[in-house]
């Protein structure tokens, strides 16, 4: 890979201020409205509704059978298109029926005592669970609706599909329940955003039926790359660690904890924010090029993936440390608990994903799905390993789960690049740019 040069940088981020302008309303979308709705719900309401959010999403990525990285990897390669893509019937069972079966089973092991005690120790009682079900059913239908609409042209759309409107229904049910004054406000926003985002999901399934894409992107099934557990077990281990440290906190923090602690974690993630455009930009690119055996494409595709996330990233990361006096005059958080020192702790964690950020994304589109899923593994193990350590050695619980969160981060972020570097000979970091191995 050749030695980064100022020319380079300049033409790919003139190139990319589309991409930031068009993908950025989404990041963006996604980042305000989870903040205003801590704002809105104050900080205790805002951590008993987190935790059910966190929840939902870690069951939606194992009711999804990893169709939604299937169904992308698969449309975005254009010589499976046609007959012998994917097949519509199969998509349908995958997405709608065995999705929906899933979540009737929990439903039902969630009746036997033990696992009612184990929710308890949550706080979640039979009722919220079912909402959290439901709500995992339709978080997982509208991340598989948004890999076809990515398919079929709509990346900038489908990218605001999946990651901000359910942030932004919740939003503005969460500003209709404070202004009527509503009792449970955390309950309600989240009753609120299962009804909308059903409306909307049955909206996109009616603009995908009358946009005639079937015959040009679905097929029979028989020249579609096979489906692969890898697939599943790397999507439930994607949305466990994205969310690991709030479940897990919610076992240990008190709701305004975990509260004050998911908003330092969402406005440290915004040093994320371009890593996660660039990811989504260039997951399209990275299976082409592997699947034309393209190396130089795919070094071109990391090099690109890299300018993109990392540069914008690291600027955020310097701008983010003064605003913590903006950060704690808005949220009001309680002195004395050191919430600066977590907000520093949190970007450096984001710092690790950014340094890191391309080689998730190629191990998803260059057939070491299972080698993904095991690295996030063996974070995640990591992580609970590091917080029965810190947990016992730092007095401070929210400092503790930072700190495992940091430790895992290294674990799987570090084990990602030496599988790729391993497999394809290539460095995927951003140390590739500064000194090209």
């Amino acid at each position: 890979m050749e030695r980064l040069n100022l020319q380079s940088v300049t033409d790919v981020l003139r190139d990319g201020i589309q991409i930031y302008a068009i993908r950025g309303v989404t990041v963006l979308s996604n980042f305000g409205a989870m903040l205003l709705l801590a704002l809105i719900l104050g900080i205790e309401d805002y951590g008993s509704f987190v935790l059910i959010w966190a929840m939902a999403a870690v069951t939606s990525s194992f009711v999804s059978l990893g169709m939604p990285v299937y169904l992308m990897k698969e449309l975005s390669i254009a010589d499976r298109w046609g007959k012998d893509g994917v097949g519509l019937g199969y998509t349908a069972a995958m997405v709608v029926l065995w999705p929906a079966a899933i979540c009737a089973g929990f439903f039902a092991i969630a009746s036997i005592p033990i696992a009612s005690a184990s929710l308890e120790l949550w706080g979640i009682a039979q009722g919220d669970f079912a909402l959290l079900l439901g709500l995992a059913y339709l978080m997982n239908l509208n991340i598989n609706l948004s890999s076809i609409v990515y398919a079929i042209g709509y990346q900038g759309y489908s990218m605001f599909q999946r990651d901000a409107v359910p942030q932004l229904l919740a939003l503005a049910v969460a500003f209709f329940v404070v202004v009527q004054a509503m009792a449970q406000p955390a309950t309600l926003v989240l009753i609120g955003v299962c009804i909308l985002l059903a409306a909307f999901t049955i909206f996109v399934i009616a603009f995908l039926a009358f946009h005639h894409f079937r015959q040009q992107y679905f097929g029979d099934g028989s020249g579609a790359g096979r489906w692969q557990g890898a697939f599943w077990g790397s999507a439930v281990l994607g949305l466990a660690w994205a969310q690991i440290d709030i479940v897990i906190g919610g076992l240990f923090l008190s709701p305004a904890q975990l509260g004050a602690y998911n908003i330092l974690r969402r406005i440290a993630n915004l040093v994320t924010l371009p890593a996660t455009i660039s990811n989504w930009t260039t997951i399209g690119d990275f299976s082409r090029a592997f699947a034309q055996h393209d190396r130089e494409a795919v070094l071109a595709t990391n090099r690109k993936a890299l300018v993109l996330g990392a540069i914008p990233g690291f600027l955020l990361l310097l701008v983010a440390i003064p605003a913590y006096v903006v950060i704690d005059y808005l949220y009001a958080f309680p002195e004395g608990e050191g919430f600066f020192l977590l907000f520093l702790m949190l970007l450096a964690q984001a710092g690790i994903v950014v340094h890191f950020l391309a080689g998730t994304s190629i191990l998803s589109t260059s057939g070491l799905e299972t080698s993904a899923m095991f690295c996030r593994l063996a974070g995640l193990i990591a992580y609970l390993i590091a917080l029965a350590i810190l947990f016992a050695l730092i007095p401070s619980a929210v400092h503790a789960n930072a700190a495992a969160l940091f430790a895992g981060s290294i674990v799987l972020y570090g084990l990602v690049w030496l599988v790729v570097y391993r497999n394809h000979g290539f460095d995927s970091s951003v140390g590739s740019l500064i000194w090209p191995r």
